[in-house]
């Protein structure tokens, strides 16, 4: 299964048939059909607008902004945080970001918070990863961090 996250707005697609239920039901997520792909159920109607100091998704919005609900998050410095199913700022996320590195990638056991620290304090905003059901792991191709989300 492939996952990509953009600034806190999850895609998923399956590359075999029941992939996404199977991951759902493993995990305790709800994953829902959306376009070409599928999302959160909590990202499934994100706005493709905010307006500053109004409500985004439970959030606070900080800007007033149009365009896909992935880059609106990005604008107004927001992620999804599946962990508690809540849209969040990115500062508020006080979990480490650890990823343990093969030849060509990055694995962990469980799929990476956005908004997560490296050991240096910058946080991940955007990544690309595959779901390995026989090993149970995450690898990620391409993980982007950035000092200033």
């Amino acid at each position: 299964m492939r996952i990509r996250c953009s600034h806190g707005y999850f895609f998923f697609w399956e590359e075999e048939v029941g992939e996404i239920s199977r991951f759902a039901s493993n995990y305790g997520l709800k994953i829902v059909p959306k376009d070409d792909y599928y999302t959160f159920e909590s990202l499934v109607d994100a706005p493709t607008y905010s307006l500053e100091n109004q409500d985004y998704l439970g959030a606070t919005a900080i800007v007033t902004y149009e365009g896909n609900p992935w880059d609106v998050m990005r604008q107004n410095k927001l992620i999804y945080d599946f962990a508690n199913d809540q849209v969040v700022p990115i500062d508020t996320i006080p979990v480490s970001a650890e990823a343990s590195r093969a030849p060509f990638y990055f694995y962990t056991g469980g799929l990476l918070l956005p908004g997560s620290k490296r050991s240096d304090g910058v946080r991940v905003t955007d990544y690309s990863a595959h779901y390995v059901f026989s090993s149970n792991k995450f690898r990620y191709t391409e993980v982007i961090y950035d000092e200033n989300p």
